[in-house]
């Protein structure tokens, strides 16, 4: 009898010590959380048992020792979801200086692409611009090149002639024949007077309606005719005279000092009376030769008679 009352003191006691804690651990919920539901992993008071762990053994008495913490203790350490509250601020802690770094890369990393990407599109615009001006560049001297083709082609001549025999007529149209029927030469003859033999460089135009061209020919002026003695078939000396041949004969050339070049193939013998036939020669720059055969009478003079 006595093990059973004592046994029922247990229960009573248990019994009421499961509502304090019920109370206890409303009234904390309560002022922790207002307006929120009981924790979880705690119970109403009707029905309510405490957290598994705390549980005393069945016949044995709670000790100050070993009695469960109130529930307000318990809830200062545990979040609303009812897991220890160090552990969730470690986690958001945790996670908060994990994150961080990776928002810093993040920012970083995408810091260097927009720059990289600034960087790509400036170049792009300056490889743009460098072939938009190359392009123009070579617009330019293709149009040059075609223009000066253009006027080529038109403004086409040929040389038909280079050698110019002295003394003759100078005439351009002689020497340069123009490709184009529509072309014609501009040229004052009268400007070509050369006075020796040799190569000369003159300049003349070609034009064709708008267009034209200062072009250049070289003429060889050449001599190509032979000199003239020009004179009597026979003369007559008076004895004991020096018979001087450009006093009855004139060679004519284009060669200004021809007349020079006069001479006869032998001495005439002139310190008696006698008939003599003699050849008078002349040569030229160009050596072109003229020869004539005249003959020469000696005779006495009117004075020795």
């Amino acid at each position: 009898m006595a093990d059973r009352q004592d046994m029922g003191q247990n229960k009573g006691s248990a019994g009421a010590h499961k509502g304090t804690v019920s109370r206890a651990t409303t009234s904390s919920v309560k002022k922790t959380q207002p307006g929120k539901g009981v924790a979880s992993g705690s119970r109403s008071a009707s029905g309510s048992r405490p957290v598994s762990g705390n549980r005393p053994a069945s016949g044995s008495h709670l000790s100050s020792a070993s009695r469960p913490k109130s529930a307000t203790a318990q809830d200062k350490r545990r979040t609303s979801t009812g897991r220890p509250l160090e552990k969730s601020v470690k986690s958001m802690s945790s996670g908060s200086k994990t994150r961080r770094p990776a928002n810093s890369r993040s920012s970083t990393g995408s810091g260097k692409k927009s720059a990289q990407s600034r960087n790509k599109k400036k170049r792009y615009e300056l490889n743009a611009k460098m072939m938009a001006v190359a392009a123009l560049v070579v617009g330019i001297v293709l149009a040059l090149v075609i223009t000066m083709i253009m006027r080529s082609s038109m403004l086409r001549v040929k040389q038909i002639q280079t050698d110019y025999n002295m003394g003759d007529i100078f005439d351009i149209t002689n020497y340069i024949e123009p490709d184009s029927n529509d072309a014609r030469l501009e040229y004052d003859n009268s400007e070509f007077a050369p006075d020796k033999l040799g190569k000369y460089t003159i300049k003349y135009k070609v034009r064709r309606g708008k267009l034209s061209k200062t072009k250049k020919a070289v003429i060889n002026v050449v001599d190509e005719v032979n000199p003239y003695i020009d004179g009597p078939d026979e003369i007559d000396v008076s004895m004991g005279t020096d018979i001087n041949w450009s006093d009855y004969y004139n060679v004519t050339d284009e060669d200004p000092d021809v007349q020079d070049s006069l001479k006869a193939s032998q001495d005439v013998d002139t310190s008696k009376e006698r008939t003599v036939t003699v050849t008078l020669t002349a040569e030229d720059w160009a050596g072109n030769k003229a020869s004539r055969q005249i003959t020469v009478n000696v005779l006495k003079s009117n004075f020795d008679e």
